[in-house]
């Protein structure tokens, strides 16, 4: 938790009130995907982002083991800042 704390901090520092940052969407059967996988979603609304509806993009790498990029989907989440005391 503490690079969200810091990552938040960076932002109030140069002023700004909102933060997004955007996640990978895997689909439930994605081969690397681990047995006991828990989507981070409560933990993102816990922290109070929330998911920003119809506001996804497509990003491109190589998985681990693939020869080739292919394009993820890219769910990004939004959140206002408190103002730090």
């Amino acid at each position: 938790m503490r690079f969200f704390r810091e990552r938040e901090n960076a932002a109030r520092e140069k002023s700004f009130d909102r933060i997004v940052y955007c996640g990978v969407i895997r689909p439930d059967d994605h081969p690397m995907r681990p047995a006991d996988y828990v989507p981070l979603d409560n933990f993102w609304r816990k922290r109070g982002y929330e998911k920003m509806k119809r506001v996804v993009c497509d990003f491109p790498w190589r998985d681990i083991g693939n020869a080739e990029e292919t394009r993820k989907p890219m769910q990004f989440w939004t959140r206002t800042l408190p103002v730090s005391v």
